[in-house]
Order: C-alpha cells, then structure tokens, then sequence
C-alpha cells in the first residue's frame, strides 16, 4: 500500500476514535415537534375570504393570528402568541401577506410556534365533532362565523407534515403538530332594524333621517358590541352603487314600514321579525347584557348558525339569514 495513503487512513481512524459523537452527530437526524395554528379557508363559511374583504389582505399572519386571538375563546393561547412574537423578524409569520392563502392550493395554511408556515389538508368540519377534539363558536360576532377546533390533548394533535433542515452539526428534522383550526361556518345574510320602542323614530328625530341604510348601521356599529362585524360592512360596501342600501333613506322606515331586513346583496325587504320576540329565547343573546337602567340601542343575535332566523327567499330563491336584530325597549327620547 501506498505510504502516504496509509497514513491518510490511520489519521481518519484516529479522528473517528478520538471523536465518536461527532461522526453520530453527522448521522443521527435531531427530531423536534412545533406546535402548529391552522388558518382554513374551508366551504361553508370561507373564513381566509372574509378576512380579506374585512381589511386583511396585506396584513401579515401574525396580525391576523392577533384579530383572532380574543375572539377565539382561548383556542390560541397566549404562550403560543408570545412564541410568535419573539421569532426572528424575517419569519414567515411576518412576511407573508394573508392574501396569498386565499387560493385552495395554499391552504390550509398551517402557522408554526417557530414562526415557518406550511400547507396542511386539515380541516376543521373534519374534526368538530370528533372524539379528542372541541369547538369554540364565536357567539359574539356571527357574522361569517368564526369557530376554532382544537385538539383536547396531545395525544390528538394532528400531524402536518414535516421538514428537514442541514445544520453544520447535522440534520434537524421539525416535525408539525396541530393543536387547532380556525375555520368558518356559512355566513348569515341580514340584519333586521326595526322601531321597536321607537328606535328608528328617535334616529329620524336625532337628525339621521336622510341618512341611507348603509351610514345607518355604520352610526350603530360602535354601539353593537361588534354585532355588527367589519365583515359584514366590508360586505355591504362592495354592493352596487345603486343598491337599496345606499339609495333609501330612513324617512321610509317609519309607521308600519319596517322593521328592515337589510341584507348582503345590498337589497331591502320588510319582515316582521322583531327583536322582543327572541330577548329570552334560547340561542339567543342581546348586548348591552346590563339592561338594569335605559338603555337606547339593543342588539339581539343568534348565538350559533342553527339560530338564524329565516328571512324570506332572494330573487335567485336562495333564503336569506337574520343574525342580529337592532331594537329598543323603551320609547323615551335621549338619542343624540
């Protein structure tokens, strides 16, 4: 054998020897688990969708992980926010725009506590009501209805694949594990205002009464509680100029002619749906929840998707959906 050969091997011999963990280390991948948030645009509620039309096109996924949070139920916990937080500036998290998550080859969406996305066939209606795992409706803002599937340990965490990454000592694979889904149910249609204890008569009376419908509800909207969602705004905003919505005044609501259903393709109709007929009904709620003294404005919603109220049929025949009711129960005057 070649002397100088010979002496090269003794040397790798010697090395391997002397150093054993670092040649395992060269072989042996390290395996690590990062807790992952699932963003679904899933049918029939189409949550990414809605998002964007509410403002959330170019917002990052963080910001958009922050709007849901509270609504959440604590579904996302504050830990894995905080995780989020302090990942480095340039992540994925950050960087990338909801918008580019609308199309059904990008999604679901999975967002990893490690600040990295990956794309995941997890869905939420797969899982609502399976063994292991428990749904949070978000009640209080109906609209487009955000519910969040989370798994009840971590024995039922889903599995979203996995990625591999060549580090200087060696491989390390992150393995994606899914604690819970953010996905949508079938959005409502319409939001009832009627005069009930005079509600529409004081707004006429308060100087709104050449007012459309559309700056109606934007002038309730900070009163509702968030009833009235930025979704279901963005929603109206988007009808024709010429809808009903933007073209009627509430002068024409007054007497027998309400309450008004007004509804997401920008039409109007007249229905006696009433909101002192579902105060204390079950699958309903009313904000102020404090009604010990005056209060003007009442808003009372359907807690869940099956509480929808029937609002009569669209001129394609597809039926239109009450979520919330605008009232008042006391005819005294004190709106400004």
């Amino acid at each position: 054998m070649n002397k100088k050969i010979f002496i090269t091997l003794v040397f790798i011999l010697f090395a391997i020897v002397c150093n054993p963990r670092k040649s395992i280390a060269q072989t042996t991948p390290v395996e690590i688990d990062a807790k992952t948030f699932i963003l679904s645009n899933e049918s029939p509620g189409y949550l990414i969708d809605n998002l964007i039309a509410a403002g959330f096109r170019d917002s990052s996924l963080y910001a958009v992980m922050q709007y849901l949070q509270p609504l959440s139920g604590g579904v996302i916990p504050q830990w894995f926010m905080d995780t989020l937080a302090v990942c480095p500036a340039n992540s994925d998290v950050f960087t990338f725009g909801l918008w580019r998550f609308s199309d059904p080859s990008n999604n679901p969406i999975g967002i990893a506590e490690d600040g990295t996305l990956v794309i995941a066939p997890i869905y939420g209606r797969d899982y609502s009501v399976k063994e292991g795992y428990t749904t949070y409706n978000d009640t209080l803002v109906p609209v487009s209805l955000k519910v969040f599937t989370k798994a009840i340990a971590p024995q039922y965490y889903l599995d979203a694949g996995s990625n591999t990454v060549q580090t200087p000592s060696g491989r390390v694979i992150t393995n994606y594990k899914v604690f819970a889904i953010a996905w949508s149910l079938e959005p409502p249609t319409t939001f009832v205002l009627t005069n009930e204890g005079g509600l529409i008569d004081d707004l006429i009376r308060a100087g709104h009464g050449t007012k459309n419908l559309y700056q109606v509800l934007q002038l309730l909207k900070p009163k509702s509680g968030g009833v009235i969602t930025e979704e279901f705004m963005a929603t109206l905003a988007k009808c024709p100029a010429g809808s009903e919505i933007f073209n009627t005044q509430l002068n024409n609501y007054t007497g027998f002619n309400n309450p008004v259903c007004i509804n997401t393709d920008g039409t109007c109709n007249i229905l006696g749906i009433f909101g002192n007929d579902y105060l204390l009904k079950d699958g309903y709620s009313t904000i102020p929840l404090n009604q010990n003294g005056y209060t003007p404005e009442l808003f009372t919603h359907a807690n869940s998707a099956e509480n929808y109220i029937d609002a009569g049929a669209s001129s394609g025949q597809s039926r239109y959906k009450t979520f919330a009711i605008a009232w008042k129960a006391s005819t005294t005057f004190i709106l400004s």
